[in-house]
Formats: structure tokens, C-alpha cells, sequence
């Protein structure tokens, strides 16, 4: 009778104790760096989405693009709360501060009328 040597299967007892070990690790490390994560400034609720914001350190304020507000909200740094608001067209998008700090660019989501009408397109405060 012939034997027929067949092979051992490889013993990773070891390995998968290393895995193991790695693998928690790796999930202390993930849960450690998301329980350290920095945070800074403080929450100020609004009324509406916001779609852009604009620091302007000069004046000490913020202009928050309130787009479903159809305005901009003007918030005080110091005092952190909202103490101005400036009703405009539809669906303001976007805010620019001229480097100057003189003009508040404001930009309109939704141009669907013609070019030649410049009011829908951006509002210069």
C-alpha cells in the first residue's frame, strides 16, 4: 500500500493573534484621534440656511449669506449674536468683502432672467 503524504495546514495562531492585536490598535488610535479632535469658536444659531460667510475684522463682524432668508445677517464678534440684517433678492449664494472692506459683494444663486438685468445677478452693499 502506498501513502500519500498530504500537507499540513499552516498553524496561524500566531498571525491572527498579531492581527488581532493590530486591529485593536488601530481601532483605540481612530477612536483617540476623534475624542481629541480640536474645536474652537461657539454656535450661533440663525434662521435658515447658510450659503457663505465674510469676515470683516475691521468692523468687528461676520456677514452671514442667509439663503433661504433672502438676506444678509451681520453678526458681532464680540457680542456673538446677530445684531443687523439686510433683506435683498432672491437666494443669496455667495459674499465677497472688497479688500478695501468698503463694498460687500453678494452673489444670487438662480440667474434665470436675461443679462441685461443686473439685479438679479449680484447685489453690491
Amino acid at each position: 500500500m502506498q501513502r500519500i503524504s498530504v500537507a499540513k495546514r499552516p498553524q496561524f495562531s500566531g498571525s491572527r493573534r498579531w492581527f488581532g492585536r493590530l486591529l485593536a490598535i488601530t481601532a483605540y488610535a481612530a477612536l483617540a484621534a476623534v475624542s481629541y479632535a480640536g474645536t474652537f469658536g461657539s454656535v450661533v444659531p440663525i434662521a435658515g440656511h447658510l450659503g457663505d460667510v465674510a469676515l470683516d475684522e475691521k468692523r468687528g463682524v461676520v456677514y452671514l449669506a442667509n439663503f433661504t432668508g433672502n438676506r444678509v445677517d451681520v453678526l458681532s464678534i464680540e457680542k456673538k449674536t446677530i445684531q443687523n440684517s439686510l433683506n435683498l433678492g432672491a437666494l443669496p449664494a455667495s459674499l465677497a468683502l472688497s479688500a478695501d472692506g468698503r463694498y460687500l459683494v453678494v452673489l444670487h444663486y438662480g440667474n434665470f432672467k436675461e443679462p441685461y438685468v443686473p439685479s438679479n445677478l449680484l447685489t453690491v452693499l
